[in-house]
């Protein structure tokens, strides 16, 4: 070969490798222009886009890692990521620009965007750092995207004002009516987080005056409805959902907006309206794939009706289960499963009070039998017959102060479930002033002085006093000194439930062998407490679920079932021991690499 061809060759082949390396860098550009505009434009981060952008970026990074535009393609791919929500590969794709390409034109952008990334991963500081070591001087950044980064900061500094004031300003600033949709909703974010539901109502209003999309148009009805009634502007409220379902377009979000009247004729107090509107939806519209969650949430709220109204528990049930019929995968139909807890809670315990009182009367007649027996053989010989008489003394005392003391738990759980739950603090007084008697259980004798106190009645007005005289060192006792400036005492509160409420913080701070440990020491200390092997199983779940210690579970479930075999715990225990112990594997699912992936992974520079 002469030397003209080999020229021409060489020529030849950069000029081919140079318009594969424009092709490919061209290619990942318009992919990635293309979905910032629909970003920007419809508020749609279109995924897809993104990943054939990062497609080509990773192939010009693996096959022409030395050329003038890396830390171009590092940039442009660490964004597409950002957008896809990696964060991980667009923090490594920024340091990677900042840390090997120091005289990069693009080092103080990379900060800028490595900074977001910092800021939506949590890590703040560092966020602080990055901005501070940034140079301002020539930013090749819009000012809109800097309002925002330093909107992110001010929320990271936990100043919610600041950032809602500069998100609101890039909304007005912007032309771009995606992006002023973007700002807008990121504003009413924080406001509803605030609480500040004025600004909340002011910011959905505009919202839907920028929107033609007919689906958005309506959420954001709903979600300025919903900010005008926090406010308690039920009526205004009501008028808005009205108006927007008179208008034939939105007839298909009929059935959510019929069930929002529903639910604001509540909040009214019109019980009857809210009640035909929410029997109306359940009658005409069949339940489907589409409709389950508001049929489940319309079940939920006659289930209120009835709970809370009606006071008819019957059925606010058989509502409370037809909105699991429904649907059982959202929110609501958790609620309708506490509320059912609650309603057999409640109902169990009417049934058990009246129960425990008999045994109560019971044991006390026993007991004053017995003293009538030992005195007539008090002078007699037989004091065989004498000893045997006062060992059964004392067992039956203590089976009545043991009767005593659950019974009085039951009545106080009674009257905080008529308190709290079901809403007829009338029906808790008597339970309250019986308990409030039991002077030889000082802790919950004196809450439920505590709780007769803090009602608005004349005649339990000096009972915050008896508190601090007969039982001081209570935790009521603190609760008074508390309101009233006293300093506060030590207190004990000698039960189970008390040390379990304590040691439970030892597992949610994640110290489960440790936890385990003060479990069982409770049991051992509280072994006749009814929650006891409650408490026993408590342990068991965590050394099987969170230490995989199946050895130590077995050896928990085998004592519970010993010590406590009459218990729903021993029955449970009884299923755990006949299953295999064996500690349970963690599933891998077999996730499907993208193409994407797979070029980031041949990348060298991820190693």
């Amino acid at each position: 070969m002469n030397k003209f061809k080999k020229i021409f060759l060489l020529i030849f082949m950069i000029i081919m490798t140079g318009c594969a390396y424009y092709n490919m860098y061209f290619n990942a550009e318009k992919s990635y222009r293309e979905a910032e505009e629909k970003r920007k434009l419809n508020n749609q981060v279109d995924k897809n886009l993104y990943e054939n952008s990062i497609k080509e970026l990773s192939k010009i990074l693996e096959f022409y890692p030395n050329s003038k535009w890396v830390d171009d393609a590092l940039l442009m791919m660490g964004q597409c990521y950002y957008r896809q929500e990696k964060y991980d590969k667009a923090k490594r794709k920024y340091i990677e620009i900042i840390t090997n390409y120091p005289n990069s034109d693009l080092i103080n952008k990379a900060k800028v965007l490595l900074a977001e990334v910092e800021i939506a991963s949590n890590n703040f500081d560092t966020a602080v750092e990055l901005i501070e070591s940034i140079k301002m001087d020539n930013l090749d950044i819009e000012p809109l995207d800097l309002m925002n980064l330093n909107a992110e900061l001010s929320i990271s500094l936990k100043d919610s004002s600041k950032a809602l004031d500069l998100y609101l300003e890039a909304a007005e600033e912007t032309k771009n009516p995606g992006e002023k949709i973007i700002f807008l909703e990121k504003a009413s974010k924080l406001a509803e987080e605030t609480k500040n539901y004025n600004k909340t109502a002011d910011i959905y209003k505009k919202l839907i005056d920028n929107t033609d999309i007919r689906e958005k148009k309506f959420s954001y009805t709903m979600k300025y409805s919903d900010a005008l009634q926090k406010q308690g502007y039920i009526d205004s409220a009501l008028t808005i959902i009205k108006n927007i379902l008179s208008i034939e377009e939105y007839d298909k979000y009929a059935l959510e907006g019929d069930l929002k009247m529903g639910e604001l004729y509540y909040s009214l107090g019109d019980y009857q309206k809210s009640y035909d509107k929410l029997d109306e939806i359940l009658r005409v519209n069949q339940k489907n794939r589409e409709n389950g969650a508001f049929l489940s949430k319309t079940a939920f709220f006659l289930g209120e009706y009835y709970f809370n109204y009606k006071k008819d528990f019957e059925n606010a049930i058989v509502m409370y289960d037809s909105s699991g019929f429904y649907d059982r995968g959202n929110d609501t139909y958790k609620l309708a499963v506490e509320r059912k807890r609650t309603i057999n809670e409640f109902q169990k315990l009417k049934k058990k009070v009246p129960v425990q009182n008999s045994k109560v009367d019971t044991l006390a007649s026993k007991l004053s039998r017995i003293d009538n027996k030992l005195l007539q053989y008090k002078d007699s010989v037989d004091q065989n017959e004498y000893n045997k008489l006062s060992l059964k003394k004392i067992e039956t005392f203590k089976d009545l102060k043991k009767q005593n003391k659950e019974l009085a738990n039951d009545k106080m759980l009674l009257a905080e479930k008529y308190m709290y739950d079901i809403n007829q603090p009338d029906s808790a007084v008597n339970y309250l002033l019986e308990v409030s008697k039991m002077s030889d259980l000082p802790h919950i004798s004196s809450r439920a002085l505590y709780i007769l106190s803090s009602m608005d009645n004349s005649l339990y007005e000096g009972y915050k006093d008896s508190i601090l005289i007969k039982y001081p060192n209570t935790i009521a006792s603190n609760a008074v000194r508390n309101e009233r400036g006293i300093e506060l005492v030590n207190v004990i509160e000698d039960s189970a439930k008390y040390y379990f409420n304590i040691a439970s913080d030892t597992f949610l701070d994640s110290l489960y062998s440790e936890s385990i440990e003060e479990y069982l020491k409770i049991v051992e200390k509280f072994e006749d407490s009814p929650i006891a092997p409650k408490i026993m199983n408590a342990a068991a779940l965590i050394a099987e679920n969170y230490l995989y210690d199946m050895e130590k579970a077995a050896d928990i479930y085998s004592q519970i079932k010993e010590k406590y075999p009459k218990s729903t715990y021993a029955n449970f225990a009884s299923i755990k021991l006949s299953t295999d112990s064996s500690v349970p594997q963690k599933r891998t699912v077999e996730k499907k690499e993208s193409e994407a992936d797979k070029w980031y992974m041949m990348d060298r520079r991820n190693d």
